[in-house]
């Protein structure tokens, strides 16, 4: 099929894969065949989604008294009450970031080992079981609590899924971009404070409420910080705003 017939029906009502199957693009990743760049689009698309949908509900838990504070007993050092999100992240010692970051990679890791692969013919979005696998393993990532059924339409619940996560994608953009220009998100304009750090400079430090760089966090002049200093409650928040 020609790049003339591809334009020439109705393209609002063909889907992105429609098109990638039909050659409209033919992408070719990494020599990987046009099939196997499909199923990792499409993974690629639900796994963004998915970080997404975590970052946006992050970004609300965080900006509640229970997670900002004041917190009777201090939860990490260096932590500060009343901190919005990413000045929470400031906040974090690069110790502990670097905590998140591990666990991140290893769930990536373990992320691949699949029985299909999603380039191959395997199911994009799907993530394998982890649950006994160690005994500090006693949930599944996705439904740890058996709330859904596996017998219902998958193909509706998929998409149901993609449409929220791109939804979550411009909810969080929305959030960031009002941050950083105050006004330029007008629906949210007076409901999201100013954020006078940088969203791409992850291992930034706060320290006496002023941020610094990496280097000087890991300096003399920093405070002290031990290595597992990071609770689990706000490694888990945190690793919601790693988008």
């Amino acid at each position: 099929m020609g790049p003339a017939r591809c334009v020439s029906g109705t393209i609002s009502r063909i889907t992105s894969s429609t098109l990638l199957r039909a050659g409209c693009l033919n992408l070719d990743f990494w020599t990987l065949g046009n099939e196997a760049t499909i199923g990792y689009l499409r993974h690629a698309e639900i796994k963004h989604g998915r970080v997404a949908m975590a970052a946006f509900l992050g970004y609300l838990a965080q900006s509640t008294p229970v997670v900002s504070g004041p917190h009777a007993k201090l939860p990490y050092s260096g932590y500060e009450p009343g901190l919005t999100p990413p000045e929470q992240w400031d906040a974090i010692p690069l110790a502990g970031k670097i905590q998140i970051f591990g666990i991140i990679g290893m769930l990536e890791s373990y992320g691949e080992i699949l029985p299909q692969h999603y380039c191959n013919g395997g199911l994009p979005g799907y993530y394998p079981p982890i649950k006994g696998n160690r005994f500090e393993l006693i949930f599944n990532l996705y439904d740890p609590f058996n709330w859904f059924d596996e017998n219902k339409d998958k193909v509706r619940g998929r998409q149901v899924e993609i449409n929220n996560g791109r939804l979550a994608m411009l909810g969080i953009f929305s959030i960031i971009s009002e941050s950083k220009v105050p006004g330029s998100v007008p629906l949210i304009t007076g409901l999201i404070p100013e954020y006078k750090g940088d969203y791409m400079v992850l291992f930034r430090c706060r320290i006496e409420g002023k941020i610094y760089c990496s280097a000087v966090c890991t300096s003399s002049e920093a405070q002290p910080q031990p290595f597992f200093s990071s609770t689990p409650s706000i490694t888990a928040f945190t690793f919601a705003q790693l988008i």
